[in-house]
């Protein structure tokens, strides 16, 4: 490339009439055929240095159009590049790729969606028939929350300990800790009791079916005396406890046979009546956090739990969708903005080529110019060399002479060239502006289409 910036400099540098002249030593040209009466007055076609000079020029004009050619060349090959670049087709075929992903989405996803939908159709029709078979008019009572009940449960159960754990500590060699954990102990048997009785023993007092009722009656029964023993026997501990816990309980295993009744202290009628409560408190939470009728509310959670997990996939379904979307959207903003990019490059180009042919057909008429230029100036000096002054000079030495620029033509379709590289960078404008806004638009008719589809492809689970 540096050679042959630098030959074209030399060939500029030679386009000066005085080098012209020079190099060719044209003064002794002239001087020669003077003297030898060359041209004669009928010779018609130019002498020989006249042609010598013609060729000179015709050498210099040509080896300029080889430079301008590879020029042109290459940058009809960056052209080309740009418009043989595939960012049209991945614009135009944006709707496509949206509506592949989506369909690539579903199939991949569909079996899932299918499987999850039929186990909440099927559970939804367990709690219809288990409230069919069961008698039911109402809807299951639905579930508390876990967190909730948990921290009733606990808070309860601690107010219990502390209260109960400053009963003990009085009477305990251990103090507050003993205490404390004769407390928690009576606590949590208090807990196991109030739960057993909520989920199994009241939620069968309504039951369809005798035998489950009767059930129910003899659990509520048996878990009610137990938690009353339980506290009364708690009590009759706290009013013999008086350091040593072993004989304490020994004392309240006699004093609870003779007379149940008859506790001996107020700490233990308190911690009595602390129990009671606690013991009532937690099973109405308990019995609370579920459905009343046995049952019910197992089959009730097993449809909540598989329609939420339904529900679920069906968001993360639609997130998909919308990524889609938004994928395919994201790449034609990116690609149109790619596109006004290579508009820009295309029209930088394009106007390269047009000032290189402008400046091309410049140069070769100034090439003629020159060729007459340095012709004339032989014509003047083979007169004025010539002894006798009143030689005849041939007809044609007042005429101009010819390079024949057509034979230098840089593309005899060049115009034709021109007006179609006009018409691409015109289909750039027009496909940035025009069809990356209808890219758009049927990409938003496309998702909204998907979207309003959804629902009838999920199904309906209530």
């Amino acid at each position: 490339m540096m050679g042959k910036k630098e030959t074209a400099q030399e060939l500029r540098r030679r386009k000066t009439f005085e080098e012209v002249v020079s190099t060719l030593n044209v003064d002794d040209m002239a001087r020669g055929d003077a003297e030898s009466c060359i041209p004669g007055p009928n010779d018609t076609e130019p002498t020989l240095n006249e042609r010598t000079i013609i060729d000179y020029f015709r050498d210099s004009a040509r080896k300029a159009r080889n430079f301008a050619k590879d020029d042109l060349d290459k940058l009809k090959e960056q052209m080309s590049e740009i418009y043989h670049s595939r960012i049209i087709e991945e614009l135009k075929g944006c709707p496509n790729a949206l509506l592949q992903l989506n369909n690539d989405s579903r199939r991949r996803e569909n079996q899932e969606l299918l499987d999850l939908r039929k186990d909440a159709l099927k559970r939804e029709a367990d709690v219809k028939k288990f409230a069919k078979d069961n008698g039911l008019k109402r809807e299951p009572q639905p579930p508390g929350s876990p967190m909730q009940i948990t921290f009733w449960i606990a808070a309860i159960v601690l107010m219990e300990t502390l209260l109960n754990a400053t009963f003990f500590a009085h009477g305990s060699d251990r103090g507050l800790l003993g205490g404390a954990i004769q407390a928690f102990v009576i606590s949590f048997i208090n807990v196991m009791l109030a739960w057993l009785l909520g989920r199994f023993g009241l939620t069968r007092l309504g039951h369809c079916q005798p035998d489950q009722k009767y059930l129910g009656y003899a659990i509520v029964l048996t878990l009610v005396t137990a938690a009353f023993t339980l506290n009364m026997f708690a009590g009759h501990y706290r009013a013999a406890l008086e350091g040593d816990a072993f004989k304490a309980v020994l004392l309240a295993v006699e004093s609870f046979k003779s007379n149940f009744m008859s506790i001996k202290s107020a700490q233990g009628w308190l911690l009595t009546a602390v129990g009671g409560t606690a013991f009532t408190c937690l099973t109405i939470k308990i019995f609370q956090s579920d459905d009343p009728y046995l049952g019910y509310g197992k089959v009730n959670r097993e449809y909540l739990n598989a329609r939420d997990t339904w529900m679920e996939r069906q968001r993360e379904f639609t997130d998909t969708i919308i990524d889609n979307f938004n994928r395919i959207e994201s790449k034609r903003a990116t690609d149109t903005d790619t596109l006004g990019k290579l508009e820009v490059r295309y029209g930088v180009l394009l106007d390269k080529v047009v000032r290189l042919v402008e400046l091309y057909d410049s140069s070769l008429k100034q090439e003629e110019a020159l060729c007459n230029q340095v012709v004339n100036y032989y014509r003047k000096e083979n007169k004025d060399f010539r002894s006798n002054q009143n030689d005849v000079l041939p007809p044609y030495f007042s005429k101009p002479v010819s390079l024949g620029l057509s034979d230098f033509s840089l593309d005899p379709e060049m115009e034709d060239e021109k007006m179609h590289q006009q018409e691409i960078a015109q289909k750039f404008h027009d496909y940035r502006t025009n069809d990356s806004a209808r890219m758009k638009s049927e990409l938003d008719g496309i998702h909204k289409q998907e979207i309003d589809n959804l629902d009838e492809y999920f199904g309906n689970v209530s």
